[in-house]
């Protein structure tokens, strides 16, 4: 019920967002000029606030975490519900019709056949002590009604024929072949059944439609928490004319894009509930609609989309990974004296989840989502070191100072990764990039810079001062000034 009430909501606020597109943009005041959406951005796109987008990722991970720990729980919860099932049908079958046998409908017996059809039917008679021709017992002499049949429920559900045939034997006892019976089925109005045992045949009959749900207990979750139609724009195409939309217009992507960008410490972890909604929608393109075009467009989508969240995620963790080594490295005494230390705080971000996920399920796939954040980890270590030592090479040499710190910072963020990805040793990484790994390498690219600078810049142009004992640049500068490369720019 918690599931189902969940997902209405979610179309709820779909439906109302489809039925209250937003305005296009105010004309500028540079240009006079106003931006012109297509439909499906005015009620997609730019239709969802930044708290409504936050509320919806946190439903839609609500909704996919529960179903998918009761799939789970599966193997575990069938044999309890089967068992609860098989008793409440035994109950009614074995005690209920047969009180119902001896007492109401014992002189009726166009009824008394269908009650008898029901028992035998689906009657477990293994299940208890009792023997099968019960109601044909008479009354006790006393008055009293006979106890009930001593049952021992077993892990044994009816079948969906069982079920559908209780249903249509009910409806024949209480609507007696009148197909437009005044005031409903289970109206008390003409009919010759006692309201007590009208009642109880109507329980049965909404127990029995319940039942039908529980014995596929797999599909039924399934259906409960489908979010397929969260991503069918179809309609919008076509009055839009096109043959496609971009991605920025997806809602599952909008999602994820805005976990992402708003680096939510709280929401990080259902960064990956929204891709359940391209499966659902897969799903229903393939079983439902029977569209294969359908399926290759959610395909095509869904192959863009997870790459640009694996770069864009990588990206994160690799900015916070390396915000919290700067952090660390930071002079204790600095961050006491500083007025504003609190800027330098970094928010804690819970990416361990996603480094232990090495199976996500997308489209029928499993894809080792730990694998790719370490892949991409170690070109991003050697992109950054390149980056670095590019830096060094277009300055003299008294950059070497803050070459040691960014490494310094590079090495301790290599060490706080290490501890939950398995990515190359730093040694190795900075062995690359100094092109110095071969075993008759006897020199590096660190040091061939460090000594073209000390023999074009350091020697002939630096003098020491003897107050401070430092090296510092002489006035007169000799020879012709060295051409070096431009100082790259990080993006």
């Amino acid at each position: 019920q918690l599931l189902s009430r969940w997902t209405g909501r979610i179309w709820e606020q779909c439906a109302w967002k489809f039925s209250r597109p937003c305005k296009d943009q105010a004309p500028d005041a540079s240009n006079n000029t106003s931006t012109l959406y297509s439909d499906y951005e005015k009620v997609v796109r730019y239709n969802y606030s930044a708290e409504e987008r936050r509320a919806l990722v946190e439903l839609v991970g609500y909704v996919k975490s529960i179903s998918s720990m009761m799939q789970r729980c599966d193997t575990l919860v069938a044999d309890a519900l089967w068992e609860t099932i098989h008793a409440e049908v035994q109950d009614f079958v074995q005690n209920t019709l047969a009180t119902m046998l001896r007492t109401t409908f014992r002189r009726k017996k166009d009824i008394s056949r269908i009650l008898s059809d029901m028992r035998t039917l689906s009657a477990d008679w293994m299940a208890n002590t009792a023997k099968q021709d019960i109601e044909l017992k008479p009354l006790q002499q006393d008055g009293e009604e006979g106890r009930g049949s001593c049952l021992y429920p077993r892990p044994v559900a009816p079948t969906p024929a069982q079920v559908h045939c209780l249903q249509f034997l009910i409806y024949e006892v209480v609507s007696g072949g009148n197909l437009r019976r005044p005031g409903g089925l289970f109206s008390n109005s003409g009919s010759e059944i006692p309201v007590d045992d009208l009642k109880q045949l109507e329980t049965f009959f909404y127990k029995l439609g319940f039942f039908l749900h529980i014995l596929d207990y797999t599909a039924s979750i399934a259906s409960l928490t489908d979010l397929g139609f969260l991503w069918f724009r179809e309609f919008y195409l076509e009055t839009s004319r096109v043959i496609q939309f971009p991605i920025e217009c997806s809602l599952p992507w909008m999602l994820v894009d805005y976990v992402l960008e708003s680096q939510n410490g709280g929401l990080i972890e259902s960064v990956l509930m929204p891709f359940d909604i391209y499966n659902d929608a897969a799903q229903q393109a393939l079983t439902v609609l029977k569209q294969r075009f359908l399926y290759d467009e959610i395909e095509a989508e869904v192959d863009h989309c997870f790459d640009t969240f694996v770069a864009k995620l990588c990206e994160t963790i690799f900015t916070y990974y390396k915000s919290w080594a700067a952090r660390d490295l930071l002079d204790p005494s600095f961050l006491f004296a500083v007025d504003n230390g609190e800027k330098y705080l970094v928010q804690p971000m819970r990416f361990n989840a996603l480094f232990k996920m090495t199976r996500v399920k997308l489209l029928g796939r499993s894809i080792d989502l730990r694998c790719l954040i370490s892949q991409r980890m170690n070109k991003m270590f050697r992109e950054n070191l390149e980056f670095l030592f590019d830096r060094f090479e277009s300055q003299d040499i008294c950059a070497i100072v803050e070459l040691e710190n960014l490494i310094n910072i590079l090495k301790h963020f290599h060490k706080l990764l290490s501890r939950d990805l398995t990515i190359d040793s730093f040694d190795l990484i900075f062995s690359e990039m100094q092109e110095n790994i071969s075993l008759v390498s006897y020199s590096s690219r660190l040091a061939y810079q460090i000594w073209t600078e000390m023999q074009n810049d350091f020697l002939p142009n630096f003098i020491l001062c003897n107050t401070t004992q430092r090296f510092v640049r002489s006035p007169k500068l000799s020879g012709v000034p060295v051409q070096k490369p431009s100082m790259p720019y990080a993006k």
